[in-house]
């Protein structure tokens, strides 16, 4: 399994990062507050970390492009959320009923 990571999610180049395991990754990751000064979609679109799990076919050149034609499967899958209405214990509930049968991890982040 490898980590692929990006800049924003408008660019579909990623960057293979491999020294150590997705899960080690997960735990390790930070998210980020957006700048006060930056619009938060312009700074969503080309500055925030993204990433992805699992394997990408590398293009004749060496570099690892994201789309349907390289990305050969993911492993992990990461969800998104901004912008929470309700508490956070009806947030969890409606995560957990809605991935109920999966393994998942829900951090705990207070941003």
């Amino acid at each position: 399994m490898t980590i692929y990571e990006a800049r924003g999610f408008q660019s579909n180049l990623v960057y293979p990062f491999d020294k150590i395991e997705p899960f080690q990754y997960i735990e390790r990751f930070k998210p980020l507050v957006v700048p006060e000064s930056a619009d938060p979609e312009e700074y969503k679109r080309t500055q925030a970390p993204y990433c992805l799990s699992g394997k990408v076919m590398p293009e004749k050149n060496g570099s690892y492009k994201r789309n349907n034609s390289s990305l050969i499967y993911r492993d992990l899958i990461f969800l998104d959320y901004d912008d929470i209405q309700g508490t956070s214990e009806s947030f969890i509930e409606a995560v957990s009923s809605a991935l109920f049968g999966y393994s998942y991890i829900l951090p705990d982040y207070q941003t």
